[in-house]
Order: C-alpha cells, then sequence, then structure tokens
C-alpha cells in the first residue's frame, strides 16, 4: 500500500518497503535483514525442490537411494540457470508469451485424458 500503483512496478517490493522503514535513529538501515531472509527463503526453495526432485526421479528409475541422483540433477540445475536467461525481459517473454502455450499441453491435456479414462473404466467389484 506504501508504493500504490508502482508497487507492481518494483522488483522487490518488500526490500523495497524495508529500505523506507526510518524510525528515528534507532531503526535504521533493516534492508539487510530482509534481503538476508530473501536469500535465506530462495535457498531453502531450490533445497526442497531439488529433494522433491531427486526423489521423485530416483522412484521414477527405481533406485534403491535417492542420495545417487542428487549431484547429476544439481549439475543440470546449474548448467539450466547459466543459459538460461540473458535478462529480465527474456524471463518476462516467457512468462507472458511462451507459458500460456504450454499450460495446455502440459497440464490440462493429461488432465483431460485421466478423467476421459476414469469416466470409462468399469468399476470393479
Amino acid at each position: 500500500m506504501l508504493f500504490g500503483p508502482l508497487a507492481g512496478v518494483k522488483k522487490y517490493s518488500i526490500y523495497e518497503l524495508a529500505r523506507t522503514v526510518d524510525v528515528q535513529e534507532i531503526i535504521t538501515r533493516i534492508e539487510s535483514v530482509i534481503g538476508m531472509s530473501l536469500i535465506a527463503g530462495s535457498y531453502m526453495k531450490a533445497t526442497i525442490t531439488l529433494y522433491v526432485i531427486s526423489l521423485y526421479v530416483s522412484q521414477l528409475f527405481k533406485f534403491k537411494d535417492y542420495k545417487l541422483i542428487v549431484t547429476p540433477i544439481a549439475l543440470i540445475a546449474f548448467l539450466n540457470t547459466l543459459v538460461g536467461f540473458d535478462s529480465d525481459m527474456d524471463w518476462v517473454e516467457v512468462v507472458s508469451v511462451v507459458h500460456p502455450l504450454w499450460v495446455w499441453p502440459g497440464f490440462i491435456l493429461p488432465l483431460a485424458l485421466i478423467i476421459t479414462v476414469s469416466l470409462f473404466r468399469k468399476p470393479s467389484g
């Protein structure tokens, strides 16, 4: 609410909000705490995602231990970040142009297929 219509334009609005906080001369420079929490949150999100993907892939290929696949998946993710996007505008283009195109074949079509199969399947019993 502090930034009004500019809130959607600012990249890290909570960080920008923390930069404006200044309670006399007692509480200043609180943006460093917010910055550290944003970095820690990104790290946790990446860690949980890597764990879930490695667990899923190891169960998919019936590995006994998921730890065998963690390093290759982490390497692939790291290499993907190096070649992913050159600028913010590339990311905006992917989100606004490419994402709506792959939502249909990636999510809606499998869901429709599952619903169709479940409707025509004979109940067992």
